[in-house]
């Protein structure tokens, strides 16, 4: 009889010990992981090199007992791999069972989030080490509640430094990211670098309805935005808001990029708020200012009677240039001609009436800006006078503010008539030719005053690019489109008649140029 029960025994344990084996190898399988192979010993089986669609493992252990210990070695896994699905359920074991695994590292992509992480899996998660902490439970309700926090290095193209990471999911997911010396980096933002900062988002997000709401801050900026985002960002419609900040915490992000910041006293705030939706991605912006000044920008002695300036010689090498009412190459507004209205009608309609700056223009500016390129136009004729002046071509955000701080004190400090009138006699009309007096001369062989409307008109429309302009005048292929253009705005601004205008579309265009 013993022996009958004994063997009766033996026999259940030997058909729970296959049974077992199916079952880990059914879950294993619905997800989609392979091993290279299996080991199998009279109370613990193991299956070695584990690898599937969401991450790899060194070693998955089985031990007999009660409950059944499972130990899982150094696996890896893949959080990317689980964006917008839900792994196949492999049902539930009818024998208890207790889960631990052994230094998991969890990557998304090829970037590795933490590492290092030991504890139970069943009956609830809760994992921990060097980096971080990763937990799960089952709440009374039946739902589960998540948790991740962790301290992880970034070292992305757009930002580096430390950040210190926690993200909750209970229904809702609440992710906080903290990075007090962050290191922002962009080819719109600036040439190298931004000095660290610190750099704080709140970003709670609604899975079951794609609803998230952002909070974060820059340095002192603040910013929200509302809207819907699926996971893994493949739809996003976002209105983002940045809340007025003063001009001098704006200015302070950027650091050494603006040293014209140093030493002065800026005033006013500046505000932005915008839609964003993509992929293909569109930006509708809208900025807002208010009461910005600036003082103690320009170079000290800016007001005397002559000023010197960086420019380009024909080969485009620097040149040290020098204007002003007393020099002989000087063109007074009043010796001008038809070019102050021109220049105006061409690019800057409100010169007249703006502070140095064209909230209109500016928004046009940041909304044909997209990922990777820099920013193009927005500037008054007041902001090309200081670009020219003072700046170099660089098209990012740096420079354009650098910009704005020049054009606040020049406004402030000259009448709007000087400033056309330096305007004209600074800006390069071609390589080499800078000023009114030197472009009527080498285009026509005149002095400005003799410019008639469509000459006039022609050299206005030439400002965005001077260079490539004159060559096509040398090579006979000059274009009259951007004139007409200029005669149009000339016409409807009341400069001109609509007579004249026709009479200037209507007559040739002659150049002198050899």
């Amino acid at each position: 009889m013993a022996l009958l029960i004994g063997g009766v025994l033996v026999g259940g344990l030997v058909a729970l010990r296959a049974w077992g084996i199916a079952e880990v190898e059914r879950a294993l399988t619905a997800q989609g992981f392979q091993w290279t192979d299996r080991q199998d010993a009279p109370l613990a089986v193991r299956w070695l090199d584990l690898s599937g669609p969401r991450g790899t493992a060194d070693r998955l252990a089985v031990r007999a007992g009660w409950p059944v210990s499972v130990t899982l070695q150094a696996p890896e896994l893949d959080l990317q791999s689980w964006s917008g699905s839900r792994p196949a359920g492999g049902g539930e074991s009818l024998i208890p069972v207790s889960i631990w695994v052994e230094d998991l590292t969890v990557r998304w992509g090829d970037r590795t989030l933490l590492t290092g992480l030991s504890g139970p899996l069943r009956p609830k998660i809760a994992l921990a080490g060097p980096g971080g902490t990763l937990g799960l439970e089952t709440l009374p309700d039946g739902s589960q509640k998540g948790t991740i926090t962790a301290t992880l290095d970034l070292d992305l193209p757009e930002i580096r430094g430390r950040a210190e990471v926690s993200v909750r999911a209970a229904g809702t997911v609440v992710a906080e990211v903290r990075i007090p010396d962050a290191v922002l980096s962009h080819p719109l933002l600036a040439e190298s670098p931004l000095p660290a900062q610190p750099v704080t988002l709140v970003v709670d997000w609604q899975p079951s309805t794609n609803a998230i709401s952002v909070a974060g801050t820059i340095g002192q900026v603040r910013f929200t935005a509302a809207g819907t985002a699926e996971l893994g960002l493949r739809t996003v419609a976002l209105d983002i808001e940045v809340a007025p900040t003063s001009l001098a915490s704006v200015v302070g992000i950027f650091g050494g990029a603006i040293p014209e910041a140093e030493g002065a006293r800026l005033g006013g705030s500046l505000g932005l708020v915008a839609r964003v939706e993509g992929p293909p991605w569109s930006v509708d912006p809208e900025p807002t200012a208010e009461d910005l000044s600036a003082v103690g920008v320009l170079p000290q002695g800016f007001r005397s009677r002559m000023v010197q300036w960086q420019a380009q010689d024909a080969n485009g090498y620097p040149t040290v240039r020098q204007i002003g009412p007393s020099h002989p190459g000087w063109t007074p507004l009043g010796a001008a001609g038809h070019m102050p209205a021109a220049v105006v009608a061409a690019e800057d309609g409100a010169f007249h009436t703006h502070p140095g700056y064209d909230l209109g223009a500016i928004r046009e500016a940041l909304a044909q800006a997209r990922a990777g390129e820099r920013l193009r136009g927005g500037s008054t004729l007041t902001q090309q006078l200081a670009k020219n002046l003072f700046l170099t071509d660089e098209r990012t955000l740096a420079r354009k503010l650098r910009e704005l701080l020049y054009a606040l004190e020049l406004e402030r400090s000259l009448p709007k008539p000087a400033l056309l009138a330096l305007y004209l006699n600074v800006v390069e009309f071609g390589p080499g030719i800078h000023g009114l007096r030197a472009a009527a001369d080498a285009y026509f062989l005149k002095r400005p005053a003799g410019l008639n409307l469509q000459e006039a008109a022609w050299l206005a429309g030439i400002l965005p690019g001077p260079r490539s302009a004159h060559a096509r005048a040398r090579a006979g292929k000059a274009r009259r489109a951007r004139m007409k253009t200029v005669l149009d705005r000339m016409a409807a601004r009341g400069a001109i008649t609509e007579a004249q205008r026709d009479r200037a579309k209507a007559a040739p265009l002659r150049f002198v140029l050899e």
